[in-house]
């Protein structure tokens, strides 16, 4: 039987699997993130081909076994032609929004909203696709763990310059990177790690936890960033034609939202308000079972 590679690839990390044909996981492992908007197309490329390498080696597949590969990252289309000559079998290079819609809706119409190191909002009805968000950190990526994380360090900044209480949540992030003064952030700034979008990313459980004492900073920034999340999601249900009244199926998910109670609740709530009569749900499937899904009906 012929096997198959499928990879997610996201800001934090990405998932390798190797496949059979009845979807059946024979192998996997875990490897750093491959969006080319965090890390550049020349080190995703690098660290993809290297990675399935290992895959194969590891799982002791013989090159000439495996029918096709399907990578799931964001933007790495314009590679194509590298990464497919790199290997003897073929390799397809789909969007990672394609491994969460196939992982929360299967073939069914709907949206799907995710929050994880980044966010978008993906929705199908009809045989129409669209996208909306999953513009990256520097001018997108609303209601993600980076935005969240962003805007629990902008609290703590004005916090100190307007010199007042420093509450649970700024005090929470000078344990977090273990300073004695709020003022030592600007400093942090310089170190070349501290503002890649997955350690940002990592402040949520610092907001989860302050929100669960009743922080208000905490859930006030919890609030407006689902807010600004279902908010993309309303643009992307209307231009899909899918109406606040009917009953369509929304999917939440991604690792902000499934790791973290406290949130998910306030982004379930703001998607509630905009869409009182859909089915909205959360929805735990990993994208790399959606890759796996699209790999199968697509042989």
């Amino acid at each position: 039987m012929k096997k198959y590679i499928v990879a997610d690839g996201g800001g934090t990390k990405t998932k390798y699997a190797l496949i059979d044909g009845n979807k059946n996981e024979l192998f996997s492992l875990v490897g750093p993130g491959t969006n080319p908007v965090h890390i550049g197309e020349k080190e995703a490329v690098r660290s993809l081909t290297e990675n399935i390498e290992k895959l194969i080696i590891q799982s002791r597949t013989e090159e000439k076994d495996i029918a096709a590969a399907a990578l799931f990252v964001p933007v790495l289309w314009r590679r194509f032609t590298e990464l497919n000559n790199h290997f003897s079998f073929p390799c397809s290079i789909r969007s990672d929004t394609e491994a969460a819609v196939w992982a929360a809706l299967g073939k069914d119409d709907g949206l799907v909203v995710l929050s994880g190191t980044g966010s978008f909002v993906k929705g199908r009805n009809n045989g129409t696709e669209l996208l909306v968000g999953g513009w990256g950190s520097a001018f997108g990526d609303e209601g993600s763990g980076y935005a969240l994380g962003i805007a629990a360090l902008r609290h703590a900044a004005y916090c100190y310059d307007t010199g007042s209480h420093e509450d649970e949540l700024a005090n929470m992030i000078k344990d977090f990177y273990k300073i004695q003064s709020l003022e030592e952030l600007k400093a942090l700034q310089r170190e070349p790690d501290m503002l890649k979008a997955g350690n940002v990313a990592a402040l949520c459980p610092l907001l989860e936890q302050a929100a669960e004492n009743s922080c208000n900073s905490a859930v006030e920034i919890i609030s407006g960033q689902a807010k600004t999340l279902a908010e993309q999601a309303y643009i992307c249900a209307a231009r899909l034609a899918f109406y606040a009244e009917s009953p369509f199926k929304l999917a939440l998910t991604g690792g902000v939202v499934t790791n973290n109670t406290k949130i998910r609740c306030h982004y379930i709530s703001a998607l509630r308000a905009r869409f009182p009569n859909a089915v909205i749900f959360l929805s735990d499937r990993e994208p790399i079972e959606g890759a796996k899904d699209y790999i199968s009906a697509a042989r």
